[in-house]
């Protein structure tokens, strides 16, 4: 991983969220608290380059309202971990995170901490990144999440436990509301 690569990405990523969060909308409430959604890498770059797998996550969602604009989001996931070439099965993915959002009317800045599993390794993560509410009832989430390897790895003499990966991912979702009507 260049460090020229990270400050790019690093950048780009922050670029987009502050300049949308500044805008002034008209405050809404999302009263939907619930979300389910489909969560992928745009790309996922491991110490020793581009890898050669990729994660498809779904992905459970609470969403809280804190304060006038300002929410709390827990989310859970479960995905597989898949070779890039032919879309085979490698390994399960699990995912937890819990995320802060601000922002005004329907876009929010996203910053949160989390843990999972993937790769036959236990990762801990943080994550930066822009919510999109549409409607009411989808979301769009763009962001930049860094990865932290819980267990030394052997194929990494140098740092093993702070070494990891770094990735871009997209994720579209769906709000609704459980005993409730929408």
């Amino acid at each position: 991983m260049k460090l020229k690569d990270l400050i790019l990405h690093i950048t780009f990523t922050l670029f987009i969220c502050c300049s949308v969060t500044g805008q002034k909308e008209e405050s809404q409430y999302h009263k939907k608290q619930f979300a389910v959604g489909i969560e992928t890498p745009l790309f996922y770059k491991d110490y020793y380059g581009y890898s050669e797998n990729y994660i498809i996550f779904c992905n459970f969602e609470y969403l809280k309202k804190r304060d006038e604009n300002k929410y709390l989001s827990i989310l859970a996931g479960i995905g597989a971990d898949l070779y890039r070439t032919n879309s085979s099965f490698y390994d399960v993915a699990v995912n937890a995170e819990i995320n802060w959002l601000k922002g005004n009317g329907i876009h929010f800045f996203e910053y949160g901490l989390g843990a999972g599993y993937a790769s036959f390794t236990y990762l801990a993560k943080a994550r930066v990144g822009y919510r999109l509410f549409l409607r009411d009832t989808w979301i769009f989430r763009l962001g930049y999440t860094p990865y932290v390897w819980l267990v030394p790895h052997v194929d990494s003499e140098k740092y093993p436990f702070l070494m990891g990966f770094h990735a871009v991912s997209v994720s579209l979702g769906y709000r609704f509301n459980i005993g409730k009507k929408n």
